[in-house]
């Protein structure tokens, strides 16, 4: 269990690294709560509020949160939410740094953003039907390139090879394309795949061992060979944007030709599902274009 006290005296430590990591940014870093079970909401709207953030609404809360608004941004650490780790075998300040670092770098690709695109707008979770692809992208970047500087945070002081074994790791990759295909029964989970591909990508126990076996990462998780042939257009575009220098950078094409590919994968995926669960999407979308 991850007591408050611990939980605060860790932040400095793990901003001052992050900082050592990413190059400077001409915004002020965000004020980091550390919030107790018993104001977990009433925090959050406050900080909403106060910063004019569109993060009115949510669906469900998870271990940390970043607020992005108007007047500035917050991290929310939610006390009621970091107990559940295994008590066994796991570093709880590295897993703690890890998590921090993702939400960290959350902030710094939505201040990095190429000015005037707003891409922040699509983070809320109404549908904006008019350009839906757009908004998917979003989705899936905003979880892949947050979860990219975490783990080249934690790479940078070699804690993930230290705190998971890569039977760990496999096992987590399992879970996340688990959670892409399997979770919902007409969707495909975007935020899973973006984290699998940043896992897949830029952790260094999982890179080193996919280059030293000669595996496609892909391939050893019992992917439907139907899916392939997109998710490895997918991770060629990833691995492009990668290689540029401010790799954090993106814009509305790129994000767009995100969103086109994800719902290629649920086009599919609805192609070779059940005629019930055919049926219902389509109940569903029709009550939905009658409130349009």
């Amino acid at each position: 269990m991850l007591y408050i006290s611990q939980m605060k005296g860790w932040i400095s430590e793990t901003v001052a690294h992050f900082k050592e990591v990413m190059p400077e940014i001409d915004v002020p870093y965000p004020e980091i709560f550390v919030v107790s079970t018993n104001k977990t909401l009433e925090t959050r709207a406050s900080v909403v509020e106060r910063l004019r953030s569109p993060q009115k609404n949510v669906l469900y809360i998870s271990k940390m949160e970043t607020i992005h608004g108007e007047n500035g941004d917050a991290i929310l650490i939610y006390q009621k939410y970091m107990t559940d780790f295994p008590t066994q075998n796991i570093d709880l300040k590295s897993l703690f740094q890890h998590y921090l670092w993702h939400e960290l770098g959350r902030f710094f690709a939505i201040n990095m953003e190429c000015p005037g695109e707003n891409l922040f707008r699509y983070i809320d979770q109404k549908l904006h039907f008019e350009d839906f692809t757009s908004q998917l992208g979003y989705w899936f970047w905003s979880e892949f390139i947050a979860e990219v500087i975490a783990c080249r945070c934690s790479n940078a002081v070699d804690c993930s090879t230290e705190t998971f074994s890569i039977n760990d790791k496999k096992t987590e990759l399992s879970v996340l394309i688990n959670d892409t295909f399997c979770k919902y029964e007409d969707f495909i989970d975007q935020f899973a795949l973006g984290k699998y591909y940043a896992k897949l990508l830029t952790d260094k126990t999982i890179h080193e061992f996919v280059k030293d076996e000669n595996e496609e990462g892909l391939t050893t998780l019992n992917i439907p060979n139907y899916y392939l042939p997109l998710l490895n257009e997918l991770q060629i575009m990833l691995e492009t944007q990668l290689s540029h220098d401010q790799y954090w950078s993106t814009n509305i094409d790129f994000v767009t030709d995100i969103g086109h590919v994800i719902e290629e994968l649920r086009n599919i995926k609805l192609m070779h599902s059940s005629q019930e669960t055919f049926g219902k999407l389509l109940h569903g979308l029709s009550g939905a274009n009658d409130n349009i």
